[in-house]
């Protein structure tokens, strides 16, 4: 099989791609909103309040599952070094278990 060669006329419009850092709020179909962290300053357009609501709403939303992870993490540690301590009868053992646990 035969490779074809390709020549490119021009990479400008490829290495000059500026990503968007813009954060825009909706409320339904309409954007209300529009953080835009891509200059050098942050600057923001819309409704500040309605956006803020919004922003809030879907953090209170994904926060409780969050915790609820940490929690269930941290009783599954504290479950461990209770179990390691079943183990042990030395005090200071105990005391490691706690002090130096992950």
């Amino acid at each position: 099989m035969r490779m074809k060669e390709f020549k490119v006329k021009s990479t400008d419009s490829i290495f000059n791609i500026n990503p968007s850092y813009n954060i825009t709020f909706h409320n339904g179909t309409k954007q209300i909103g529009r953080l835009d962290l891509s200059g050098s300053k942050m600057r923001f357009e819309g409704d500040a309040e309605e956006s803020a609501r919004i922003f809030f709403d879907l953090v209170a939303r994904f926060f409780p599952q969050r915790l609820a992870d940490e929690r269930k993490a941290e009783r599954a540690a504290c479950a461990k070094v209770c179990d390691d301590a079943d183990k042990s009868t030395h005090p200071t053992d105990l005391a490691d278990a706690i002090r130096f646990r992950e």
